[in-house]
């Protein structure tokens, strides 16, 4: 429960309207504080919806442009009452909620609305003992972490504390990145990059001398630094490559790959557009199987690559 003392009503405009605002004033040492935002009634569920929506968007921006961390949710419900709970409390005039963590639409159908709140701290049990022999046998062999394992190891960390899908999703396809080195091309791949290269330096040589505008001969230059970097394999054929060497056989490997190219096709259309289609969970095994094991078994991927095939 929420004291009155730390409601407000706020009038967020016509997109949101007004919303009563729970939680604390001022946040506490040690405490992470929950906010409850309550639209005052909407006249469909779209439009509570687009309301709500609109308004997670508005604390995310605020936050951002605060340099404070809050957790919009990813609107699952994390608890709730029995169904004969639900009647019980009905039967007095009170709707009982689900604990949603993020934005959760109803419609009121009695005239007290009570969330059913519960709070607890989910912890994997590791003997300290094990973590110390582990430590010990690490030092023991003589093996050191590369500065991209290291790395590596601290965005998987960061990984466990991602409350969203997508942002959990790019952190680990990130640390999945930095432990794929790419190679060289070669061949005819690398003899058409370059050929791309001569014609891109002709052009801006061109556009110079004949006067182009800033806009054009900038532009040049940048395609001149795309194609540079076309000089090495693609980031997602390094980590197809990377998690193709780390299956056990021949088969697994194979699988792997067909894997990694789905998982990097839904971090592109994370980047380029925000959202994707794909079920993110039935990626994180995979891609924390392979960080760790890129980690702790780095094998032939100890140096830099050669060339790919």
């Amino acid at each position: 429960m929420v004291a009155d003392d730390d409601r407000q009503d706020v009038d967020f405009g016509p997109d949101v309207g007004p919303v009563r605002v729970a939680g604390p004033l001022d946040a506490l040492p040690g405490r992470a504080p929950i906010l409850q935002f309550t639209g005052l009634g909407y006249s469909s569920e779209e439009a509570a919806q687009g309301a709500g929506q609109r308004l997670k968007d508005a604390v995310r921006a605020a936050s951002a442009k605060h340099r404070v961390s809050i957790d919009v949710g990813n609107d699952v419900a994390r608890g709730g009452a029995s169904q004969y709970v639900k009647d019980k409390v009905a039967a007095d005039g009170v709707l009982l909620l689900p604990d949603v963590h993020g934005l959760h639409t109803f419609e009121q159908t009695q005239d007290e609305v009570l969330t059913l709140r519960g709070s607890g701290t989910g912890q994997k049990v590791v003997q300290l003992d094990k973590i110390l022999e582990s430590a010990r046998q690490f030092i023991a062999s003589g093996k050191e972490l590369s500065d991209r394992q290291q790395l590596a190891v601290d965005l998987f960390s960061q990984s466990r504390m991602e409350s969203s899908l997508r942002s959990r999703h790019l952190t680990l396809v990130t640390a999945l990145e930095v432990l794929s080195p790419r190679a060289p091309r070669t061949g005819r791949a690398l003899q058409l990059v370059q050929n791309f290269q001569s014609q891109i330096k002709a052009a801006i040589v061109e556009a110079q001398t004949e006067g182009g505008s800033d806009e054009e001969i900038g532009g040049l230059h940048s395609l001149s630094g795309a194609a540079q970097d076309m000089t090495e394999e693609s980031i997602g054929g390094a980590i197809r490559r990377r998690v193709e060497a780390l299956g056990g056989t021949e088969a697994e490997g194979q699988a792997n790959r067909s894997l990694a190219g789905k998982i990097y096709t839904a971090r592109s259309q994370l980047g380029h557009t925000g959202r994707t289609s794909a079920d993110l969970t039935q990626f994180l095994m995979a891609l924390e199987t392979w960080i760790v094991q890129a980690v702790l078994e780095p094998a032939a991927y100890d140096t830099e690559p050669d060339s790919p095939a």
